[in-house]
């Protein structure tokens, strides 16, 4: 804006009270727009929250206190998988007892190096390898054969089981975890498709941590990687819950949803503000 004369004789610019008009304006639209977010938010938490299909029944809504433990110990879970992951894909720790499959069973991931990635398409996985009481007979079969399935993805959901305390009446449907892991096993078999097609020349223990991060994405959510965020899956006809999600706590007084240790409600907003 070009200045005026009568700018000159005014104590300030007559553009600068056109600014100050604009930037109040600014901020009435960012306030507005904040509350949509946190509105957005809220149905969002709402939507997964209401989210009880193929969850084998676990209690879901616990006390905070809980919720904050389990939170704590979701992280302590993580890194145990991602541990868990990297003996596989290394042949050590527990793979070292597991029977090396057939040849003409194994997967994209076997041939290429990466630990016991296999199929098993004609005989299945024998759950021998698993710790005792997991809920299965020594020669009974976790998956039917139309899946496909690895060691791996038995042990992590064995934990999975373990962790969120799934009863041994309800391990044999076919839920939640094991849909995560199918999906996460089918963006690997993608990532490596991909790198073959394209023929990159990719070191191996590079491919090593693009698989690992690649599962753990897909089994939980970070803010980092909102890809696997319930918002991205709208158009989804299956939106799939993060493990993060599944426990979560509902205020007794104004229902907010609570569903990690940095959550708040508005209950906590207006005791800071007494």
């Amino acid at each position: 804006m070009e200045p005026l004369i009568v700018d000159y004789y005014n104590e300030t610019p007559q553009m600068f009270g056109v600014v100050e008009k604009m930037n109040e304006e600014f901020e009435e639209i960012m306030d507005k727009n904040l509350v949509l977010v946190r509105k957005n938010i809220h149905l969002e938490k709402k939507l997964l929250m209401k989210m009880n299909d193929n969850l084998y029944s676990i209690e879901r809504n616990i006390s905070r206190e809980k919720l904050k433990k389990k939170t704590k110990s979701l992280e302590v879970l993580k890194d145990k998988i991602s541990i868990m992951i990297g003996q596989f894909l290394n042949s050590e720790g527990w793979v070292k007892n597991l029977t090396k499959p057939y040849w003409n069973n194994i997967g994209i991931m076997g041939k290429m190096g990466l630990g016991h990635w296999d199929t098993f398409l004609q005989s299945g996985i024998p759950v021998s390898f698993l710790r005792k009481g997991f809920g299965y007979g020594t020669e009974e079969y976790l998956y039917e054969q139309k899946y496909y399935c690895s060691y791996l993805k038995l042990k992590i959901l064995e934990e999975l089981f373990f962790f969120f305390n799934v009863k041994l009446v309800h391990q044999h449907e076919h839920g939640l975890f094991h849909i995560l892991l199918d999906n996460a096993f089918v963006e690997v078999e993608k990532l490596i498709m991909q790198i073959i097609n394209w023929k990159l020349d990719v070191e191996v223990d590079k491919l090593k941590g693009m698989v690992k991060k690649t599962i753990l994405m897909n089994l939980f959510y970070d803010p980092k990687y909102p890809k696997t965020h319930v918002s991205e899956q709208y158009e989804s006809t299956n939106i799939l819950l993060p493990l993060n999600y599944v426990y979560y706590h509902e205020c007794d007084t104004c229902k907010e949803i609570i569903n990690c240790i940095n959550d708040y409600c508005y209950c906590d907003i207006k005791e800071d503000d007494e």
